[in-house]
């Protein structure tokens, strides 16, 4: 179990290797919509447990990567979303109707 948030950051950015800089950026562009800021002026904060969070009224949003997908919700209350790589040996059939 991570022991704070800074190890949490630590363990994310070694997951996304490069990515990471790609991901923020991205993130900080699309929350840029959400408000009138520009991207640099939006601080990225984390809580203690690691999950980021801007300081910023009504404005949340959740991030989610796996492998090279990568999922960002953004919305006015709190908000959550998750990705998981598509396995191409599962079947489907059995679910459709």
């Amino acid at each position: 179990m991570l022991q704070n948030g800074q190890e949490h950051v630590a363990l994310f950015r070694k997951k996304m290797g490069g990515n990471f800089i790609i991901t923020y950026g991205m993130l900080r562009v699309i929350l840029r919509r959400h408000c009138q800021l520009l991207p640099q002026e939006i601080h990225i904060r984390r809580n203690n447990f690691g999950k980021p969070y801007v300081n910023i009224e009504h404005l949340h949003f959740n991030l989610a990567h796996t492998k090279n997908l990568l999922a960002i919700a953004v919305a006015n209350h709190p908000v959550g979303i998750d990705v998981e790589y598509p396995d191409p040996n599962l079947s489907f059939g059995g679910l459709l109707i």
